[in-house]
């Protein structure tokens, strides 16, 4: 069971990452079919809220939040219309969408970055070299 729990985060990164593949493909044939980013983004959250929903009435969860969560979610929110909407605009002009989605997955770097402060996350030699490599990368596709 220990050795499922510390795979588990993978796992489930894994799944993610086919999922949001999957659909990023789905986006840039909207997209090419000159659906406008807007109504794609509307109908994907709108309908993914119900799904949450419906989870949410399955799993029994409780909705009570502090004020300072409630402002996080606030502010998550809307970042993600942001960064959504910016992401299927590049996706639009883009040729191949694995490039968009390559340099927005360079938010990992960021990521790591702001964890070491935010979070007090550790970073090795090694870990560094994956940031310089990524940076290498993203430099090698904005050619």
């Amino acid at each position: 069971m220990g050795y499922l729990m510390k795979i588990g985060w993978f796992v489930y990164a894994i799944a993610g990452m086919i999922s949001l593949g999957i659909m990023t493909l789905i986006f840039k044939q909207l997209l090419d079919k000159e659906s406008k980013p807007e109504l794609i983004l509307a109908f994907v959250f709108g309908l993914g809220m119900v799904f949450y929903l419906i989870q949410m009435l399955i799993a029994k969860t409780q909705v009570k939040v502090s004020w300072t969560v409630f402002l996080l979610l606030v502010l998550a929110a809307f970042l993600s219309y942001i960064g959504n909407l910016f992401v299927l605009k590049s996706l639009g002009l883009t040729p191949n969408p694995g490039y968009t989605m390559a340099i927005v997955g360079l938010n990992a770097i960021f990521i790591t970055l702001a964890s070491l402060f935010l979070f007090g996350s550790k970073i090795t030699l090694v870990k560094i070299a994956g940031v310089v490599c990524a940076l290498l990368g993203l430099m090698l596709l904005a050619i």
